[in-house]
């Protein structure tokens, strides 16, 4: 833990095969920091290692387990697997903050993903959390590399239907859309 706080991520993974000859069990704290040191280090097929592990184990993963994993799939853009995580997370009925989806959104818009933003999206809805318009600019932004006007009349439409106000985010999110069409 030490080493993880004094930004050596790699140095505090090497304790890790002496833990294992010692025999110390990993309980559900060391697999938060395991995880957070993973993705410090960029470590993420170690993550991912680890994050299996626990699951086979009889530890059960938290919310803040869940959004370590997402982000290190977030961080490899792997966003299929990450939104995998994400309805094992709905299915096991734990719920992420409205932040964390909009985190989430924010970096699939970069990508254009529009597929995967607006799922998550929905799991927002599902989970009753607000949806303003500043969701409705990322996923707008999802359609700057396409251009693809269709589905801005839709979004537009449902920004109006939801009686939200279009901001200068917006708008010039949509000079952009339109500028690639």
């Amino acid at each position: 833990i030490g080493c993880k706080r004094m930004k050596d991520p790699h140095l505090a993974l090497s304790f890790l095969p002496r833990m294992k000859q010692a025999n110390i069990s990993l309980d559900l704290t060391f697999y938060g920091i395991l995880l957070k040191t993973c993705y410090q280090a960029i470590e993420i097929d170690m993550a991912f290692h680890f994050f299996d592990q626990m699951k086979k184990s009889s530890i059960k993963p938290t919310v803040t387990i869940y959004e370590k994993i997402t982000l290190n799939y977030g961080f490899v853009r792997n966003y299929k697997k990450m939104f995998e995580i994400l309805n094992l997370m709905h299915n096991e009925q734990m719920s992420f903050s409205k932040e964390f989806f909009i985190y989430l959104i924010h970096n699939i818009a970069r990508e254009g993903d529009y597929e995967i933003a607006s799922q998550i999206v929905n799991m927002m809805r599902q989970a009753q959390l607000p949806v303003n318009t500043h969701v409705y600019n990322l996923l707008l932004r999802c359609c700057i590399p396409s251009g693809n006007q269709q589905i801005v009349r839709q979004l537009l439409a449902l920004i109006k239907q939801e009686s939200l106000k279009p901001n200068q985010k917006t708008y010039l999110t949509l000079i952009c859309v339109y500028a690639n069409a």
